[in-house]
C-alpha cells in the first residue's frame, strides 16, 4: 500500500543531524523576536493614513521572517536554506498548480447564483487597482512564502526529523500558526474564528507539504487564498487598502457574535476542505 506521506521522509532528512529540541525552540524564538521587532518598528514612523502604503509595508515586512529563518537554519542547523523548500525543480510547478486550483475553485463557486452581494462595494476603480498589482503581487508572495518557510519549512522539517508522529510535526506548527493570527484589537468572536481557521489551514498546508515533499504546494495554497482575501475581496483592516471589493461585515461590531461566527466558521472550513481537495487533485497526490 502506498504511503501518502512517503515524500515527507526525504523532505525532513536535511534537518535530522541537528534536530535537537533546543535548536528548534531557540530558532523559533529568534524568528518570532525578529518578526516582532520588524512589525513594531513600522509603528515608530508616523504618517498620514494611507491604506495602500500601510498594507504594502506590512506585507513586505514579512521579509524579516524569511531572512531570519534562513539565518537560523544556516547557523543553528548548519544546512543550506534551500533545503527548506524540498526538491528545487518541483517548487514552482507545485506552487502554480495549487494557486490555479484555488482560483479556479473560487471562480466556479462564485458563479453559483445563490450568493448575497448586498454588502459588497467597489473599493476603487479597476484601473487603479490593476496599476497596483506589480507591487501587490510580489508583496503577497513574500508574505505567504515567509509564513510557509517558517511553519511548514523550519518547524515542520525540524519536528519531523525529531518525531515520527504527525500529531507533533503537523499539529504543533499548525497550532502556533493559528495563535500567530491573534489580533487583540479585533472583536473577540472574529479573532477566535480566524485563529481556529488558520490552525485548520495550517493542517491542510502541512498535509500538502508531507504528500509532495516540498513547500511549493503549501505556498501555492497560501498565495491563492490570500490573493482572494487580500487583493480581490477584503473586510475591514488591515489589508483592505489593496482590495478591489470590500465587504461590510455585520459581525465586526459585535464582540460576542459567537453563534454567527461559529456558523460562518463551519462554512469557511468546508470551503477550505474543498480547496484542499482541489489542490490534491491538481497535484495528483
Amino acid at each position: 500500500m502506498a504511503q501518502p506521506y512517503g515524500p515527507h521522509a526525504a523532505f525532513v532528512a536535511p534537518a535530522r543531524r541537528y534536530s535537537d529540541l533546543w535548536r528548534i525552540v531557540l530558532g523559533y524564538l529568534i524568528i518570532e523576536i525578529a518578526w516582532f521587532i520588524a512589525a513594531n518598528t513600522l509603528t515608530y514612523f508616523p504618517q498620514e493614513p494611507q491604506p495602500r502604503l500601510t498594507a504594502l509595508t506590512a506585507l513586505y515586512s514579512f521579509l524579516a521572517i524569511t531572512l531570519t529563518t534562513f539565518w537560523v537554519v544556516k547557523n543553528l542547523q548548519h544546512r543550506s536554506p534551500l533545503t527548506l523548500f524540498g526538491p528545487e525543480a518541483e517548487v514552482l510547478p507545485a506552487m502554480v498548480r495549487t494557486t490555479s486550483a484555488v482560483l479556479l475553485l473560487f471562480t466556479v463557486i462564485t458563479l453559483i447564483p445563490v450568493w448575497d452581494w448586498e454588502g459588497a462595494s467597489l473599493a476603487r476603480a479597476p484601473v487603479s487597482w490593476a496599476l497596483l498589482l506589480p507591487l501587490a503581487l510580489p508583496a503577497l508572495l513574500i508574505q505567504t512564502s515567509a509564513e510557509e518557510i517558517m511553519f511548514r519549512g523550519f518547524l515542520q522539517q525540524s519536528l519531523g526529523a525529531r518525531f515520527r508522529s504527525p500529531l507533533i510535526w503537523m499539529g504543533l506548527p499548525s497550532i502556533l500558526f493559528g495563535l500567530s493570527h491573534y489580533d487583540p484589537y479585533a472583536p473577540f468572536g472574529l479573532t477566535l474564528e480566524h485563529m481556529i481557521w488558520a490552525a485548520v489551514f495550517g493542517l491542510a498546508a502541512a498535509d500538502l507539504t508531507a504528500r509532495t515533499g516540498g513547500l511549493g504546494a503549501a505556498i501555492g495554497l497560501h498565495l491563492g487564498t490570500n490573493l482572494l482575501s487580500v487583493l480581490v475581496f477584503s473586510g475591514p483592516e488591515p489589508f483592505s487598502g489593496l482590495a478591489l471589493i470590500n465587504f461590510e461585515d455585520p459581525a465586526y461590531d459585535d464582540p460576542w457574535a459567537t453563534e454567527f461566527s461559529a456558523v460562518r466558521l463551519a462554512f469557511e472550513i468546508l470551503h477550505l476542505w474543498m480547496t484542499w481537495m482541489a489542490c490534491r487533485i491538481a497535484l495528483r497526490v
